[in-house]
């Protein structure tokens, strides 16, 4: 399991697992220069080879949905702590 921390003055998120998916959802409370990060993430993953990865759904006042698989979970977790949407990212014991 991984845990990790978000800035929430930067950002709002909610998790929540269906099965072999999760899906977040995303609202950003500063959107510049975050809004282009998410975009630079979402275009990440539906340029690559596995078009199921995460399905983005963006909505107004820069609101997102995101639902991934959860053999790419850690993926989209390391792509929003580069974009600096997450502060940390660690390994938890189950």
């Amino acid at each position: 399991m991984i845990r990790y921390e978000i800035d929430d003055t930067v950002i709002e998120m909610q998790e929540a697992r269906d099965g072999e998916e999760t899906e977040f959802r995303i609202r950003l409370i500063q959107a510049d220069p975050y809004a282009a990060r998410m975009k630079d993430i979402q275009r990440l993953f539906e340029d690559n080879d596995d078009y199921t990865d995460a399905l983005f759904y963006v909505y107004p006042d820069h609101t997102y949905k995101i639902i991934v698989r959860a053999e790419h979970y850690a993926d989209l977790l390391t792509a929003l702590f580069k974009a600096k949407l997450i502060l940390s990212l660690a390994w938890e014991e189950e």
